[in-house]
This record gives structure tokens, sequence and C-alpha cells, in this order.
């Protein structure tokens, strides 16, 4: 396999084998330009250079699996191993290709061993990803388990710990997983003690994950020392993750 040529194909060879690297391989993806197999045209069919305002998109695609797949590649290199001979192509933003095609299937770096399929539904969580919940309730008679995350979370923490760090109100930060009843997947549980304005530290934390992509539902909640009860409880005597030096 050939060498990766920038940060976006580093973090998807990452993410092939690693867990906890899709949610930064998806955040860079987000913010990439792509390199398009196809034409930008106007109205007529008169090819555009650039991507003007009412242009239309004319993608080149493989049938694969019963479905169309438009060609996308992460550097020129990739689309030049595809191709084999000049192609025509256009560049563009990844989140700008996604919102003017929305349903459709797209091949990164199609027969390369750096490839991935992007199916709709994920393409569409790209681009509209949960908000986490807070401080969820569970209904009566829900069973609830909490665990410690394996494998753990090391771009989410990562990028939490640099939120929490630049906000004084934030004094520590405790993670466990959640789940709900037998069938439900475990998923991240933060709890954050805060000296004060919790709504603003949520708001934070929520466009924190959003950037992040963490992949899952997450819900976090503040934690009040003075009154701990269950889950709170059990996020409290869990060592932090976070602690802000005035908690040192």
């Amino acid at each position: 396999m050939s060498s990766p040529e920038n940060d976006l194909e580093r973090a998807l060879l990452r993410a092939q084998t690693e867990e906890d690297a899709r949610p930064e391989f998806y955040r860079l993806l987000m913010e990439a330009e792509l390199f398009v197999i196809g034409d930008v045209v106007d109205a007529a069919g008169t090819k555009q250079e650039g991507i003007p305002p009412g242009a239309q998109l004319r993608l080149a695609g493989i049938e694969h699996d019963g479905h169309s797949y438009h060609l996308i590649f992460t550097s020129m290199k990739r689309l030049e191993t595809f191709a084999g001979e000049p192609a025509s192509y256009f560049r563009i933003p990844a989140r700008q290709l996604f919102l003017a095609t929305k349903g459709a299937h797209f091949m990164l770096n199609a027969g390369d061993e750096l490839g991935k399929p992007l199916m709709p539904d994920e393409i569409d969580y790209l681009l509209n990803p949960p908000l986490p919940t807070e401080g969820a309730v569970p209904e009566e008679g829900t069973r609830v388990k909490l665990s410690h995350p394996s494998p753990y979370p090391h771009v989410l923490v990562k990028a939490l710990k640099t939120m929490f760090a630049r906000n004084p109100n934030v004094l520590a930060a405790h993670l466990l997983t959640i789940s709900y009843n037998d069938n439900d997947y475990p998923h991240p549980l933060i709890g954050v003690e805060v000296a004060d304005d919790w709504p603003g530290v949520s708001k934070e934390i929520g466009n924190v994950l959003k950037a992040a992509n963490a992949g899952t539902v997450v819900d976090m909640m503040p934690l009040n020392r003075a009154n701990p009860e269950g889950v709170a409880r059990a996020l409290l005597e869990t060592p932090p993750f976070y602690a802000s030096e005035s908690k040192n």
C-alpha cells in the first residue's frame, strides 16, 4: 500500500483498525476538499471552471452490490491511480458535495486499500449528527448498566480536555459507559463538576461532540458532590479524566 498523502488519509488508515480513531477520520473528512471524477456544468450543459452558483454536478460512477457509487478521492494521487489515464475531475468541499447529493452512494478511493464506501444514512449522520442528550432519566423498570469504556474513546476525551482547560467553570469530568436494558449498546456518559454556568458548559460540550463526530449517542450530566445519587455517585467514584488545576 502506498503511503498516506495527507492527514485525512492517515486518519483513514488508523480508522480501518482502530475504532477510537474513527471520529477523527470523519471530522477530517467533513473538513476536506475532495477530488471528484466528473464535471461541473451550467443549465445548458457547458462545462464550468470552479463551482459557480446554480451549477450542476455531473458525477461519474461505478456499480457495486446493486448500487451506483459516485467516485471521490482524498488526493490527486488516489484519483490518478484509479483512473490510469487523464480523467475529468473537479475539487469540492466534502460538506458542499454531500449537501448537494443527498441520498447518493459514494466510493472513497475506489480500488485502493485506503478505500471506503459511504452510504446515504452514514452521510446523513455526518451532515446532521444527533445532539448529545442531557441527564437522561430512565423509565421505571429500566435496567441500567454502567461500565468503563472499552475501547477507550481517546479522540473524544482529548477534544473535551482541550475545551475544559479553556473554561474555568469546569472543575472535573468523569466518564463511564451506560446502557439501558440488556439489548442496548453501551454509549458514553460524561459527568461534569462545574463551579457555575452548566448551561454554557453543556452547550460547549455539545459543540465539541458535534465537531468530533463521536459516531454514537453521548449522554452528559452535571455532578454535585453535595448530593450524589445513583448514576451521579458512580461517576464521582470513577477517577476523573480531567481535573482543573484549582481542583488538584
